[in-house]
C-alpha cells in the first residue's frame, strides 16, 4: 500500500462521526459505490448498505471510486478499503450499490483496479462473489448482469436478509452451485440464467429464463421501512452534505410524473411517521429526503422533529405548503429551495403529468422569496416528448419572470438572491409511460442547450447549470439497453473517453438514440414485474402525447388505475 492511499484513509477515519464498522464478521464483505467519496457517504442507499451488513454480524469495509489524486497510486498498487486498507479484491462478497445508470463505467473500472475481471463470465471461484442492487438494476437489470455474478431487484429491506441467511449457509467459492441455488429467492436475479435471443436484424426478442429461475421477476418491496434504518449513520464533513443528518421521510410519489422512475418504481406512496427521537452525529441541518418531500402527509411534524437544526428539501411541489409551513421553514432556517416547472409552457406540463401555470409557479417562486429563501433552483428538461421550439424559449421568459417574482421579496428582505436554472436533456427511463420514446438527436440537444446558455447568461441574478450532454447520451443508451450494452460501459471505461467509447462500441449509436419504440417491442426489463402494469403505462404514454393530464394517487383509498395497490 502506498504512503499516499494510507494517509488518505487514516484522514477519512479520524474526521467521519459515527460507529466505525466492524472489521471482523462471518464473512468480509466490501460495501461498494462507484463514485467519489464525498458523493458515496451522501447517498442513503449506500448509507443503508453498509449498516445493514454490520448490523447482521458482517466483517465491513468500504471501496469507492478513487479521486484524481489518488488514481494512479491505485493503478501502481490496488484497489483498497478506506476502513482497513486491505486490498478490496480480499473479500468474500462485495455489495454493489447503483444508483446512476452512468455508474455502470465506474463499477468496471473498479473492478480492474481491484484485479477482476469486469464480466462476470470471466471470473473464477477465488474472485468475491459481486452482488449489485439499488435503483439501476430494479429498473433494467441486463446491462448490469453481465458485470454482477447477481442482481438483488427490490427494496433493501426486502431481498438483503433472504440473501444473507443464504450465504450464511452456503459458500460462494463453490459458484455454479451457489448461484443455481438463488432460484427460489426473492429478488435475486444471475444473469447466467437469463438468454437473450434477437432476430436476424438485431432487434431483441426475447429474455427466456434457464435453470429453474421465474420468466417473471417480482421486484419485492417494503410494505413499511424505519427512516432511523434509512438515515445517515456516518457522517462524513467533507461529503456533498457534510453538515447534514439525511434522513427518507417517503417513498414512491402520489403524482405520477411520466418521465420519473423513481415515481413509479416505488409505488404505492409510503409516507413514514418522523420517530420520536433523531440521531446527533454533530451536524448543524436535517435533510429531509424524499420524491416529494413538500407532499409529505407529516411535513410539519418532520420538521419539529430538526430540534433546533437547520432543516433542508429535497424538493417543493407548487401548491404543497401552506403559509404557515412556509413560516416554520423559515424559522428552521431553510436557505434554498428546489422547483421543479420541468417545461416552460403549461401545455408540456400537461403532457409530463404535472399541471402548473406560469402564475401558480410565479407565485410559489415569490413566497420562496418572501420567506427570506435566498437560492431558489429551477428544474427544466429540454427534449421531452410533443416539445418545440416555443417551448424552450418558454423556459428563458418563465425563469424571468420568476426572477423579476423573486425580486420583489428579496428587495423586501433587504438582501438579492439567486435563481438557478437547471436545465437538462430528457431521457427516457424504464418501467415508466415514456420508456417508448426516443432520447433524440444529440446534436440537437447539445446546440439547444448552448442557445439557452446564451439567452439566460445575460440575465441579472440567474445562473444555469446542466450535466455534459455526452454523459446524458451514455446514461440514455445505458437507460435502454439489452446486455450487450454492458460492451458500452466497458468501451468506456477502457477509452477512458466517452466519445471515443462509443464509437468503438456501435458507430450507428445515434441510431438506438432516435429510434421509436412501438408497444410490441420486446423491452430488455419487460420480464420484472415492479407492480405497474403494462397498460396502464401504455395508456399514459397514449394520454401524454394527447396532453391529456391523469389526477394523483388518491390516498387512503385503494384503486386498481396502475396496479401497484
Amino acid at each position: 500500500m502506498t504512503q499516499k492511499t494510507a494517509k488518505l484513509h487514516a484522514a477519512r477515519r479520524a474526521a467521519e462521526v459515527g460507529e466505525p464498522l466492524p472489521r471482523h464478521g462471518w464473512r468480509r464483505a466490501v460495501a461498494v459505490y462507484p463514485s467519489p467519496y464525498e458523493v458515496a457517504m451522501s447517498n442513503l442507499g449506500y448509507q443503508w448498505l453498509f449498516h445493514a451488513l454490520a448490523s447482521a454480524g458482517l466483517g465491513v469495509a468500504r471501496a469507492v471510486w478513487p479521486d484524481a489524486a489518488l488514481l494512479a497510486e491505485v493503478e501502481r498498487d490496488t484497489l483498497r478499503a478506506i476502513d482497513d486498507d486491505r486490498a478490496a479484491a480480499d473479500a468474500d462478497v462485495w455489495f454493489v450499490s447503483l444508483s446512476f445508470e452512468n455508474d455502470l463505467v465506474r463499477f468496471a473500472e473498479l473492478l480492474r483496479l481491484a484485479g477482476l475481471a469486469p464480466r462476470a463470465a470471466a471470473r473464477d471461484d477465488a474472485a468475491p462473489l459481486i452482488v449489485a442492487g439499488g435503483v439501476v438494476p430494479m429498473l433494467n437489470p441486463e446491462p448490469t448482469a453481465a458485470l454482477a455474478d447477481v442482481c438483488l431487484l427490490g427494496e433493501g429491506e426486502a431481498v438483503l436478509r433472504p440473501f444473507l441467511d443464504y450465504l450464511r449457509d452456503h459458500d460462494p467459492a463453490r459458484r455454479e452451485d451457489f448461484l443455481a441455488g438463488l432460484r427460489d429467492l426473492p429478488g435475486a436475479y444471475v444473469g447466467r440464467y437469463y438468454q437473450s435471443r434477437y432476430a436476424a436484424d438485431g432487434r431483441l426478442l426475447a429474455v427466456e429464463a434457464r435453470g429453474g429461475f421465474p420468466a417473471r421477476v417480482a421486484v419485492p418491496k417494503e410494505a413499511r421501512f424505519d427512516p432511523l434504518l434509512t438515515r445517515l449513520h456516518l457522517r462524513a464533513p467533507s461529503a456533498a452534505f457534510g453538515d447534514t443528518l439525511l434522513i427518507e421521510t417517503a417513498r414512491g410519489c402520489v403524482n405520477r410524473c411520466r418521465f420519473c422512475a423513481a415515481g413509479h418504481l416505488f409505488l404505492p406512496f409510503r409516507p413514514a411517521s418522523p420517530p420520536a427521537s433523531l440521531p446527533r452525529l454533530g451536524e448543524d441541518a436535517l435533510g429531509l429526503v424524499g420524491s416529494n418531500v413538500s407532499g409529505h402527509p407529516e411535513l410539519e411534524r418532520w420538521i419539529a422533529a430538526a430540534d433546533g437544526r437547520r432543516v433542508t428539501l429535497s424538493s417543493i411541489r407548487r401548491g404543497a405548503l401552506s403559509d404557515a409551513q412556509w413560516a416554520r421553514l423559515t424559522a428552521a432556517a431553510l436557505a434554498a429551495a428546489a422547483l421543479a416547472p420541468e417545461a416552460g409552457t403549461a401545455r408540456l406540463r400537461a403532457v409530463v403529468n404535472k399541471p402548473a401555470t406560469d402564475k401558480e409557479i410565479l407565485a410559489e417562486v415569490a413566497r420562496a422569496a418572501a420567506a427570506s429563501i435566498r437560492n431558489i433552483k429551477l428544474y427544466y428538461l429540454i427534449g421531452l416528448p410533443t416539445e418545440t421550439a416555443e417551448d424552450r424559449v418558454a423556459i428563458v421568459e418563465l425563469t424571468q419572470r420568476c426572477r423579476d417574482a423573486a425580486m420583489v421579496g428579496w428587495k423586501a428582505k433587504g438582501r438579492a438572491g439567486k435563481i438557478i436554472a437547471s436545465v437538462n436533456p430528457f431521457i427516457p427511463k424504464p418501467q415508466t409511460p415514456f420508456q417508448w420514446h426516443p432520447y433524440g438527436d444529440p446534436a440537437e440537444r447539445q446546440k439547444q442547450l448552448a442557445d439557452l446558455r446564451n439567452k439566460l447568461r445575460p440575465l441579472p441574478n440567474v445562473e444555469m447549470q446542466s450535466e455534459s450532454p455526452r454523459e446524458a447520451v451514455l446514461q440514455a443508451l445505458l437507460s435502454l439497453g439489452d446486455r450487450r450494452t454492458a460492451d458500452l460501459a466497458l468501451r468506456v471505461a477502457e477509452a477512458g473517453n466517452i466519445q471515443r467509447g462509443l464509437k468503438a462500441w456501435r458507430p450507428d449509436y445515434l441510431a438506438l438514440l432516435t429510434a421509436q419504440r412501438e408497444f410490441g417491442d420486446c423491452l430488455p426489463w419487460d420480464h420484472l414485474d415492479i407492480g405497474v402494469r403494462r397498460d396502464y403505462l401504455e395508456k399514459e404514454y397514449e394520454n401524454a402525447l394527447a396532453g391529456k393530464t391523469s389526477p394523483p394517487c388518491n390516498l387512503g383509498h385503494r384503486c386498481r388505475l396502475c396496479g401497484a395497490c
